[in-house]
């Protein structure tokens, strides 16, 4: 389930980059401030496997930068790490 919550929010996430430049500057920032919420769910979640384990710990870690392109519209692309 933990897994589940992580998708959704990643989903969401990217759902707000698609849609970063239709959206206005308040709805975008409360969109963001939304989903810096939502993130403590999956995050503070008590996980049974490694690998769930492992990837909260790097979500938590990233935490901070995960949203940074939606906090500076047309200053920061989001990058696809491949």
């Amino acid at each position: 389930m933990l897994a589940l919550r992580f998708e959704r929010w990643l989903n969401m996430a990217f759902a707000l980059i698609r849609n970063r430049t239709g959206l206005a500057a308040l709805r975008s920032a409360h969109k963001r401030r939304e989903l810096e919420r939502d993130l403590s769910d999956p995050l503070t979640a008590s996980a049974t496997y490694d690998l769930v384990r492992a990837i909260q710990s790097r979500m938590r870690r990233a935490g901070d930068l995960l949203l940074t392109f939606v906090a500076f519209p047309g200053q920061v692309e989001e990058a696809h790490n491949d």
